[in-house]
């Protein structure tokens, strides 16, 4: 083999790593850019802003966006397709709501407020593993209702009718 040939063959060499290791740092920005983009962590609301997102979503209904890829969360049991959150309740704890299961008839629930961790749901007087989020879109024309099962670490999305 030639000088030249030789050279091009440690220039084949050098590239070939470089860009194994360009693929590589690539890949992993993709799998663990992923995760930090979609965690979000839930913080509970203050009393105060309890109280104002409360008056907001009274006498307000809500359907399943299914739209993504899940539809359903362990805690929940079966599909819950939508929520309407009733006038009433116990002042500053709790408003009924009514919770719509698929092929079910409307059952009796509650939206409660608990301090230490936010929103949840009740049924029947028990209270369900799940955190609820309320949020308005960036523009401010949307409004969602986001339940997270405390357990499966699984997210539900509701959109106001």
């Amino acid at each position: 083999m030639s000088r030249k040939q030789e050279e091009m063959k440690k220039v084949g060499k050098a590239q070939v790593i470089i860009l194994s290791t360009f693929a590589v740092v690539v890949t992993a920005l993709m799998v663990f850019g992923c995760y930090g983009c979609s965690y979000h962590p839930i913080d509970p609301p203050t009393q105060e802003e309890a109280v104002s997102i409360v008056q907001r979503i009274k006498d307000t209904d809500w359907e399943l966006d299914e739209a993504g890829e899940v539809t359903t969360i362990e805690e929940l049991g079966r599909k819950l397709k939508r929520i309407e959150i009733l006038s009433t309740g116990v002042e500053g704890v709790s408003i009924d709501a009514s919770l719509c299961y698929e092929n079910s008839m409307p059952r009796e629930g509650e939206l409660l407020f608990l301090e230490d961790s936010g929103f949840t749901l009740s049924e029947g007087g028990f209270p369900l593993n799940v955190t609820i989020v309320f949020s308005n879109s960036k523009d401010g024309n949307n409004e969602t209702l986001t339940l997270k099962g405390n357990d499966s670490n699984t997210y539900l999305y509701y959109l106001k009718r």
